[in-house]
Parts: C-alpha cells; sequence; structure tokens
C-alpha cells in the first residue's frame, strides 16, 4: 500500500507538470491604431504587386499568427482572398466588403479586440467550388477551401505547440445579413421573374427549407498543415421551416482536438448548402475571440519534476517511521 501511495504521488507530479502555464488568445495586445476599417484596406496593391500581412497576438509566452493574403493575376485571372484579420468594430448591421469586421454580437466576446476570418469558396486557379462529398454529418455539401498561402485552411497558427481548451466563435454581421434576407450573390428563388421582395425574394434561410451554415474548426498537427480531428458548430439552420441562426458568441470546447505534444494550430472551415456553379454563395466569414490553451512541458521537466516528487514521498515516509 505504500508502493501504491509513492506511486500516486509520482503520477500527480508528472500530471501537475504536464502544462508549464495557460493563456488565452484575445487579440487585446493588437494596437487599434492597426486595425483595418475593412478588407478593402487589405488590397491596396492586390491587383499589381499582391498583399500580404500578419496580424500576431502573444499570452503567456507563445505567439499566435493570422496571416492574410489577396492576389490578382489578370493574365490567368487567378486570384487568392483568404485569411484572417483583427477588429475592434461594435456596430452589428452591414454588408459587402465595406462593412465586413463587424461581429453579430456587436464587438468582442471580452475586450475590444477580436479576431475574423473570410475564407475562400471556390479554387483561386480554376474557378471550381470546394465540395464535401458524403460527409457524415452534412453530406454533399459545398464548403470553403484550402489555401495555398497557409499551411491547411484559413488557420491560427502557434510558434509553439499548445493544448486546446475552447474558443469563442460568432457571425459576422456580413453574414447575419445574408443569410436572413439572401443577395445577388445568392441567386433568386426564380431567375425567371424579377426581384419581389415578397413573391420572388433571393434564397435564404427564410426561404430554403433544410439551409444551413456551419463552423468547423480542425486541428492542425504540423507545418505542412496535416489535419487531425474536426469540431463543428452549426450558426444558422433552417429545419422544417423553423430558422435557428446564432446572434451571440458561442463557447466551443476544443479538447478533442488535442494530439500528444499539442497541436501546431487551428484550421477553419465554413460548410454550407447554399452554392451556384462557382461554390457557396453566402459570405464565408467567423469571428473568433478568446482561444484559451495551456502550453505541455516539455517531457524531460516532466521527467524531472516526477522524479523530485517521488524523492520527495520517499523522504516523508521515511521521516514518518
Amino acid at each position: 500500500m505504500r508502493f501504491a501511495k509513492i506511486s500516486m504521488a509520482f503520477l500527480s507530479a508528472c500530471a501537475a507538470a504536464g502544462t508549464l502555464s495557460a493563456g488565452v488568445f484575445g487579440f487585446e495586445d493588437i494596437s487599434a491604431s492597426t486595425l483595418p476599417s475593412s478588407t478593402k484596406d487589405l488590397q491596396a496593391d492586390a491587383y499589381t504587386t499582391g498583399s500580404y500581412g500578419t496580424f500576431e497576438t502573444h499570452s503567456d509566452g507563445v505567439k499566435a499568427s493570422l496571416e492574410y493574403m489577396y492576389y490578382y493575376d489578370s493574365g490567368t485571372y487567378e486570384m487568392y482572398w483568404a485569411g484572417g484579420a483583427v477588429s475592434n468594430q461594435t456596430a452589428n448591421t452591414g454588408t459587402g466588403q465595406d462593412n465586413d469586421l463587424r461581429s453579430r454580437p456587436g464587438g468582442a466576446s471580452s475586450g475590444s479586440n477580436f479576431g475574423v476570418l473570410y475564407l475562400p469558396v471556390s479554387d483561386p486557379a480554376t474557378w471550381r467550388p470546394y465540395k464535401l462529398s458524403g460527409d457524415p454529418d452534412w453530406g454533399d455539401s459545398y464548403s470553403t477551401g484550402q489555401y495555398d498561402g497557409f499551411p491547411n485552411l484559413t488557420s491560427l497558427i502557434f510558434d509553439q505547440n499548445v493544448m486546446l481548451d475552447s474558443i469563442d466563435i460568432a457571425l459576422t454581421s456580413y453574414d447575419y445579413e445574408e443569410l436572413m434576407n439572401g443577395s445577388l450573390t445568392t441567386g433568386l428563388l426564380n431567375p425567371d421573374d424579377p426581384y419581389d421582395s415578397v413573391s420572388n425574394p433571393y434564397h435564404s434561410l427564410q426561404t430554403d427549407e433544410g439551409s444551413f451554415y456551419v463552423a468547423r474548426i480542425y486541428a492542425l498537427l504540423d507545418a505542412d498543415g496535416t489535419l487531425g480531428e474536426h469540431v463543428d458548430l452549426c450558426l444558422a439552420k433552417n429545419e422544417e421551416g423553423t430558422i435557428t441562426i446564432s446572434q451571440d458568441w458561442n463557447t466551443v470546447d476544443l479538447s478533442s482536438l488535442n494530439a500528444e505534444g499539442g497541436v501546431y494550430g487551428i484550421g477553419f472551415q465554413v460548410i454550407s448548402s447554399f452554392s451556384n456553379n462557382y461554390g457557396m454563395t453566402m459570405p464565408a466569414y467567423l469571428a473568433i475571440d478568446n482561444v484559451v490553451f495551456n502550453v505541455p512541458e516539455p517531457a524531460e521537466y516532466a521527467a524531472l519534476f516526477g522524479a523530485i516528487a517521488l524523492a520527495a514521498a520517499f523522504a516523508r515516509r521515511k521521516l514518518g517511521k
């Protein structure tokens, strides 16, 4: 029994030593003076030289990066448009690229700043839509896809592996308005008739039974963009005429994404039923905040602290005689 108690002390010390610190990426350390008013601010030279940049945030000695890239080749019509930015905008109305860095809840989940991800809905070289085939949860759906400028998907990348806890996610105001009311992009229900707000509205949650809009979060396991486990958050759906659409921040448990030794980053994807021949027709944006994580301790330190705990347990036993 004494040996069992000592072993439990050793194991408890190893478990306690397994994480060095905990942190939260809330983007609060990014200066308001550097924040764009919309994604148009990030495209100044996109049609000539391309536009690339990074928003970096820090917590407990770990750096996380949201990257963006705009690029257009007039010869091949190849266009990249994807990435992440940081915003502090509190207004919650408006659509289009002039108003695409606003969260539907009207600001951050906590603090002032939050991240906004904008994801590609079709292949930038061929314009072919991205699709999921036979997905166990969403069937043959349209989705956002991989992007060459990032390890995989649109991502939040860490400068060292971390163990994930949770993240807050919301729709942007752009998402919300078009999901509810549709737009020219989503298309007419009956193209042969002129638009009418009552008799022939645009495709939207209000008009399309069975429609949905889902955020999928993947674990990124390495710098090559190897995908690990994923979790889904359904942000909007029309189920037999009953509309459910998120108007607030949602906290998503990410602990199931963790791999041994932690994860390199998290990748994001939007999955939806709204589409045409060119891909998803709804704007593919996600607002994110409060990425809670722990830092795994190097194995040698865990072993050292475990050995110290074992020695201490023996010492306590000896003194107790």
